[in-house]
């Protein structure tokens, strides 16, 4: 771990649904050990219903995953994560999906947002919380 990952509480993170999808997906790739670290207690993520519903949306209609698959994997999700609830709809970004990791990082005061989308990239920043891909991350803190 580098200095910027030492000696500091721990990170609080809000992960897009394409991490999420690309996590389960690809097993032993960045992201999957970003939500290994994550549930083994590295850092706090911050979720809403919202983003847990996109993603189940997601990976069963676009990956066909099974209705058991995918309650099973935002079961892990919700075990390891800080449910938060939102307390307004945000009209930042034109992508609704997009809106609602804001709505999520507003309530849960985050470090970071990981994506891989590039509406959120572009935005660089909300507030005090900086917006990433999952290879800048790893390099801050793995």
């Amino acid at each position: 771990m580098n200095q910027e990952g030492q000696g500091m509480a721990k990170k609080r993170v809000v992960l897009d649904t394409n991490i999420f999808i690309s996590a389960y997906i690809f097993p032993g790739s960045t992201v999957s050990e970003l939500f290994e670290r994550i549930i083994a207690g590295d850092f706090v993520l911050g979720v809403s219903e919202d983003i847990i519903l996109e993603f189940t949306r997601v990976i069963m209609h676009k990956f066909k995953l099974s209705a058991g698959m995918a309650r099973e994997y935002t079961d892990m999700i919700r075990t390891n994560a800080v449910i938060v609830k939102p307390a307004g709809r945000v009209s930042i970004i034109k992508d609704p999906s997009d809106n609602r990791i804001i709505e999520c990082v507003a309530e849960f005061k985050a470090d970071y947002i990981i994506s891989g989308g590039r509406h959120l990239l572009d935005l660089k920043k909300y507030k005090k919380t900086k917006i990433i891909p999952p290879a800048a991350f790893a390099r801050l803190f793995f």
